[in-house]
């Protein structure tokens, strides 16, 4: 620091003295360089403070024309008699290279992480994990301030909700995986909870999932802003409850806990990563939902415990985001544009982030106040082996205790879950859950119902022609009910089932080929499956009406089931001139079901699909895919108010459930259960 000590006062003295006793610590060091004329005119409170400092300091001097240094505030006997003498200034060529070298140096310094796993006073010890209480607030340490006083997050009555705005790379979604890390290694489930909105597919937090933490009471890992809606409807609930149970007597869930030892409530954050890419896919009636429900959390959730941390970038593109940042005392810009740190905390914040090195990923300005008084901190750095391991002990000491996890992951792939019940199968073989008829095709929409598509009789999946997604959705559905089947086979033995796709025909597309998974499943385990085309359709009716007359006389046992997946029967040509096969098939799907025997028939398009006479008599359940006005009134008499679009679907059986269908599994998902599979082909 040249001119030293110019311009400087009594605070940023004492800063540079509490720096002094951690550079070793943090491998800097302090040069300062102080003309006399700079001492002249010190006015004497100064004078103290630069006292103060220089005790800490080596002190020499240069006088006169001497070309050398002489220490003058040392003890040692051999520094008091030494003469240091100085380099002559280096020629241009050197200064470059020189100059060079110390641009290369700096930047791979800048790259040094500080691990959390190795950080002092933020990782807490094994001895402390799961035992601080929340009812005053939550307190989580991040990361060092500049001086090295650990840097600590808070949520309580004061700081009830957090901003965290950052460009891609800048270090956010680190500092995210700290925050929660750190926040279970300190507190118990009883104390806090985490709701997590992941809107990048899960790319960076899908690592919650894999372990068993009782924390997280939801994880959304997909890009639907539908099932954010249900998540942000099932807190609002939340909230509802804490008011009614906390009435107008207490107005801090700490007053409350403190009189309900015995019916504590915990303490929730709210985590919502890129909120404006989750608004802009939105519909506008979906994404207003979601905004007012926001804004009404920031507004109102400070007495009852629930606090909320918004990141992402382009925050500022949010209609009513100046009412959501108005809420947020604490405030935290990673790397960013200077309008946006600007935004946050005027221009004090910009000039912070002018003096971080670009290249310093965990560095971020901060205000606990509103914007105002930025500071520096440096977030620690969580890799990913670190993580897991203490995921894992984390998991294991809950596992320990029998505290299982309860969370919900809202999901669009399964291979997202390691608990989901096919990807235990796919992973380790695991029947135990699977349940007879029960057919496992996506999620609710909201997190409050269960999809339960278990058919007593007959199911009509109807719709898919509006659009390729919801197609591909019309696949899915297809492919994960012939899977849940063939797993409960599996499990128990006590069902057989028959697949005939009209759709597998020697003109269709590759695309077509390699949607058709159940086409492709079927046809390989034929052990497991009988597979046909359309071409067999009159056949399998036959033999399908056989088996009924057998079953009705009751000389073949019914105990067995049977299952005829029927897929797409308008595709075949023929059928309207053939009334036999037609008055056959309605026969089979009234009179199956009373002899275990149940069909799941698919028509994308249900117009085409009038040919077959199909009413609503035989199907007390039914699938409704993407659709047009005349196909709602075919399938159900009506148009819903909201219908589904893409890959939504509508259960109605007794009541309506909205839901996800699953995406369909890639190559490689099918590989392993194909691998899965193979033990059972003969």
């Amino acid at each position: 620091m040249m001119n030293f000590p110019l311009g400087l006062g009594v605070g940023e003295l004492r800063t540079l003295n509490s720096m002094t006793a951690d550079c070793s610590k943090w491998g800097f060091s302090m040069v300062l360089a102080q003309p006399d004329r700079a001492v002249k005119s010190i006015k004497p409170d100064i004078q103290e403070a630069l006292g103060e400092l220089s005790k800490k300091l080596l002190c020499i001097r240069m006088t006169g024309n001497s070309k050398t240094l002489k220490a003058v505030n040392t003890e040692s006997f051999s520094e008091k008699k030494a003469s240091i003498g100085i380099y002559p200034i280096p020629n241009g060529t050197v200064m470059g290279n020189i100059a060079k070298e110390i641009r290369t140096q700096s930047v791979e310094a800048s790259r040094v992480l500080i691990r959390f796993t190795d950080a002092r006073g933020i990782c807490p010890e094994r001895k402390d994990w799961f035992k601080q209480k929340a009812d005053n607030g939550i307190v989580v340490p991040i990361g060092y301030l500049d001086g090295g006083q650990p840097f600590k997050l808070q949520f309580d009555d004061k700081h009830v909700h957090a901003l965290v705005m950052g460009n891609t790379g800048s270090g956010k979604t680190n500092l995210l995986h700290v925050l929660m890390t750190n926040l279970m290694l300190r507190y118990s489930p009883e104390e806090v909870m985490i709701y997590l909105i992941d809107f990048k597919y899960g790319l960076d937090f899908r690592v919650y999932t894999q372990y068993n933490l009782p924390n997280f009471t939801t994880i959304s890992i997909n890009n639907d802003p539908e099932f954010v809606l249900g998540m942000l409807q099932n807190l609002e609930k939340e909230q509802e409850y804490r008011s009614s149970v906390m009435g107008s007597r207490y107005q801090k869930i700490s007053d409350y806990n403190a009189a309900n030892p015995n019916n504590r409530i915990n303490r929730i954050i709210l985590i919502i990563d890129e909120l404006y890419e989750l608004v802009k896919q939105a519909t506008d009636e979906v994404q207003k939902s979601i905004l007012k429900k926001i804004d009404s959390f920031a507004h109102q959730t400070r007495a009852f415990g629930i606090h909320m941390v918004v990141c992402g970038q382009d925050l500022d593109k949010i209609d009513n985001f100046e009412t959501i940042k108005n809420q947020c005392i604490t405030r935290l810009a990673l790397h960013c544009g200077d309008d946006q740190v600007k935004m946050l905390m005027e221009d004090a914040g910009v000039a912070r982030m002018h003096t971080i090195d670009t290249t310093d990923q965990g560095a971020c300005v901060f205000s606990l106040s509103g914007g105002t008084n930025p500071q520096i901190e440096h977030t620690t750095y969580l890799g990913t082996d670190q993580q897991e391991k203490l995921l894992n002990e984390v998991s294991r000491f809950y596992i320990d205790k029998n505290q299982i996890t309860g969370v919900k992951v809202l999901l669009t792939k399964v291979s997202d879950n390691p608990n989901h019940i096919f990807q235990k199968y796919v992973n380790n073989g695991i029947l135990d859950e699977i349940k007879y008829n029960r057919l496992i095709v996506g999620e609710p929409m909201s997190i409050e119902r269960e999809l339960v598509l278990a058919p007593s009789e007959n199911l009509w999946i109807a719709g898919g022609h509006s659009s390729e997604k919801a197609l591909e959705a019309g696949e899915s559905i297809l492919f994960f009910s012939a899977l849940s089947l063939l797993l409960a086979k599996l499990k128990s033995n006590n069902l057989d089932i028959i697949c005939t796709n009209c759709n597998d025909q020697p003109m269709r597309s590759i695309d077509e080929e390699e949607r058709d998974l159940v086409g492709q499943m079927t046809a390989k385990y034929k052990n497991l499956f009988k597979y046909s085309t359309g071409g067999k359709f009159a056949e399998v009716l036959n033999w399908l009406l056989s088996e009924l007359d057998g079953r009705a006389n009751k000389t073949k046992a019914s105990s067995h089931a049977l299952w005829w997946i029927l897929i797409r029967p308008e595709m075949m040509n023929g059928l309207d001139d053939n009334s036999t096969q037609i008055i056959n098939l309605k026969e089979l799907l009234q009179k199956g079901p009373k002899n275990n025997i149940h069909t799941i028939i698919w028509n994308a398009d249900p117009k085409r699909a009038q040919v077959l006479q199909l009413g609503k008599e035989p199907f007390r359940d039914k699938v409704c895919l993407g659709m047009e006005s005349e196909d709602w009134k075919i399938v159900v008499g009506s148009e819903p108010r909201v219908a589904p679009m893409d890959y939504k679907a509508l259960f109605v059986s007794n009541n309506t459930i909205p839901f996800r269908v699953y995406d369909l599994p890639d190559g490689k998902w099918m590989n392993r259960l194909f691998e899965k599979l193979d033990r059972y082909k003969q």
